[in-house]
């Protein structure tokens, strides 16, 4: 969100922030720490969830007052977000891992996608929409309270109750001897999403690059993109029942890069059509 709102500075100084988005890609540095250690007085994974849901929220405070703080403070911030917001994301995976069957998964991984969406239409694209007249701190304070408004269904889901026995013979010690295992998947995953974020990041400066007012590009980037993947996050599971995962990663690989030649043109020829085109192509 906070890219977007950067109005005034240079692109190539906004683009420094889409380094808030790194940890979501080192979370395995500290997952097997989360792994181990509790939160007292909680249910292992609710409590980490929440005190990082929370830790959230604090950090979306602390945001909320940094208007007009420096590049480095509004970097740090986020960056702070992110890693709480990563983390917590390995929390839920477990949470899911261990309470939820394995027939049942493919279901919970559309609703979580679903959610993602959802918060990605308020988010990046109404409050990013209403910010001339929502202002920096309201924007962003509306964005905490929602946060923190998420945490309550949180607490009331029975964590101890639904635990599947068998799950704590299926875990695996979470070490970098398990990590050599999984390096070939490691890689192959690593790369594909590195190329999906390098293009799917761009795509909000590119309009501003472009000339779009603010609004359209939250309009846009922001409600239209996520509206379309929560329709393929409901498609998702049975897609990948009918073809399977290879063959419909490799599909969705082939697409991204054909989605970045509409992009290239509206590049040279300011032409917002081919820009609209290449993202619609692209969250397809």
């Amino acid at each position: 969100m906070a890219p977007r709102l950067l109005r005034g500075v240079e692109l190539a100084q906004v683009g420094i922030l889409q380094l808030i988005n790194l940890p979501l890609g080192l979370t395995f540095l500290w997952a097997g720490l989360v792994d181990r250690l509790r939160v007292p007085g909680t249910p292992h994974r609710i409590g980490w969830i929440a005190a990082l849901q929370l830790a959230t929220v604090a950090c979306l405070a602390i945001l909320a007052f940094a208007e007009t703080a420096s590049l480095a403070t509004l970097l740090a911030i986020g960056v702070a977000t992110a890693i709480c917001v990563a983390t917590m994301d390995v929390s839920l995976e477990a949470l899911v891992v261990e309470t939820v069957s394995p027939e049942d998964r493919p279901s919970i991984s559309s609703a979580k996608f679903c959610g993602a969406s959802v918060g990605g239409m308020l988010g990046a694209g109404a409050l990013v929409g209403s910010y001339d007249s929502l202002g920096w701190f309201g924007a962003v304070a509306i964005l905490a309270v929602v946060d923190l408004v998420c945490v309550v269904p949180l607490l009331a889901y029975p964590e101890r109750r639904r635990r599947r026995p068998e799950a704590m013979t299926e875990r695996r010690p979470a070490g970098f001897d398990r990590l050599r295992h999984l390096g070939r998947h490691i890689v192959v995953l690593g790369f594909y999403f590195a190329a999906l974020h390098a293009v799917s990041g761009l795509y909000g400066l590119a309009l501003l690059d472009i000339g779009l007012p603010l609004s359209t590009t939250g309009l846009v980037s922001g409600t239209l993109m996520p509206a379309i993947n929560f329709a393929m996050a409901l498609a998702a599971a049975p897609l990948v029942q009918r073809f399977g995962t290879v063959p419909l990663v490799t599909a969705c690989a082939i697409g991204l890069v054909a989605a970045t030649l509409p992009m290239s043109v509206s590049k040279l020829d300011a032409a917002t059509a081919h820009a609209f085109c290449s993202m619609l192509l692209a969250y397809l």
